[in-house]
């Protein structure tokens, strides 16, 4: 059985930059790879894309892989931070998000506590970008999203940073070669936005992404493997 990861280890276990470095190029090369020798991923969207500029990005939740599918989708630099939760997940898999993405580690305990909130707003603040799953949890239909919790609108507020909305299709349900879509949108100004209304607006611009889901049926080799992989 996997080694779990019990706690939050503290942000300075944990630094966030702006800069991709070579093992984190090596690593997340590595992970393209074996990500495009399972699936068909398809990327749409990256010309929305201000080289050089972080955002805080926000995406539909699905499953698993989300994380993983966002970072290696998106340029290598600004290096994406992963704002989550890690109770749970295997130290491997921890390690990996870390070296890929960096992660941001939120205790849903005390997932509000000032030194998170910081810890956050510094990736920001040093050039970084910052992903997170504003629902809070996996949905379980494609083509949805619920309601976004307002967090990551404090963090683009507070920092002036632009939001990212990406749309994430075929990723609830996993099997060999199953295509899967990342869809980048256009970035939304913090300008003139309260929490409130950038939390709608980020989850509309979601929305909007997504495709008017259906099931083709076929073969679904491995499915219940890699849907169920963590």
């Amino acid at each position: 059985m996997a080694a779990r990861l019990t706690v939050s280890p503290p942000p300075s276990e944990f630094p966030v930059q702006r800069r991709a470095t070579l093992t984190f190029r090596a690593t997340r090369r590595l992970l393209r790879g074996v990500g495009r020798g399972l699936f068909q991923v398809e990327v749409r969207g990256l010309e929305n894309l201000e080289p050089g500029r972080g955002y805080v990005i926000v995406a539909n939740h699905l499953q698993w892989i989300d994380a993983f599918a966002v970072v290696a989708g998106l340029p290598a630099q600004p290096r994406i931070h992963v704002f989550g939760d890690l109770l749970g997940v295997p130290v491997w898999a921890v390690r990996l998000v870390r070296r890929v993405g960096g992660v941001i580690p939120v205790d849903r305990r005390d997932g509000r506590s000032a030194a998170v909130l910081e810890h956050a707003e510094h990736c920001l603040q040093v050039g970084g970008s910052l992903l997170i799953f504003p629902e809070g949890r996996c949905n379980e239909t494609e083509g949805a999203a619920g309601d976004f919790h307002k967090g990551f609108a404090h963090f683009a507020l507070h920092t002036g940073t632009p939001v990212l909305p990406v749309g994430l299709h075929g990723t609830r349900e996993l099997w060999l070669r199953k295509r899967l879509t990342v869809t980048v949108g256009t970035p939304l100004p913090v300008t003139g936005h309260t929490a409130e209304t950038l939390a709608v607006a980020g989850r509309d611009a979601v929305l909007a992404l997504l495709p008017e889901h259906a099931d083709r049926g076929g073969r679904r080799l491995l499915a219940r493997q890699l849907t169920r992989l963590f």
